[in-house]
């Protein structure tokens, strides 16, 4: 009962339901499917339809060969294994080559290239030092 009007109210939340309940559902749907595939692709649960990840892709750098830098096992033609180059050094074309360390901003005379055009360089190089 209003004081003032003296008019007789029905229920503050007349007329009104909870849609909250059918939200919740959703969400715990949601949330249970995701958590399965996040099991199915670390491995935990086996699956044929989802393959398992491997988390160094996520902490490593890759190189255009497709080799992760500091994980592959993968000689480059001077030589050089990836596993000991922990670094993916980015080049003007887009492709990743990995490398020791990144050079300094001052090292204008060091050149990164994709390893074959390297290693010629370096064979260049080597020849034209002896004559």
């Amino acid at each position: 009962l209003d004081k003032e009007s003296g008019e007789n109210f029905a229920l503050v939340n007349g007329g009104r339901y909870c849609t909250d309940v059918l939200f919740l559902l959703l969400l715990t749907a949601a949330w249970v499917a995701m958590t399965g595939v996040g099991l199915a692709s670390t491995g935990i649960i086996k699956s044929d339809i989802i393959n398992k990840g491997d988390p160094n892709r996520l902490i490593n750098g890759m190189d255009y060969h497709g080799n992760l830098c500091g994980v592959t096992n993968y000689i480059t033609p001077d030589g050089v294994d990836t596993i000991n180059l922990p670094k993916a050094y980015p080049m003007p074309s887009g492709f990743f080559v990995c490398v020791d360390s990144c050079p300094a901003e001052s090292s204008y005379d060091a050149f990164i290239c994709e390893y074959e055009i390297q290693h010629e360089i370096t064979k260049t190089v080597n020849v034209t030092s002896l004559d």
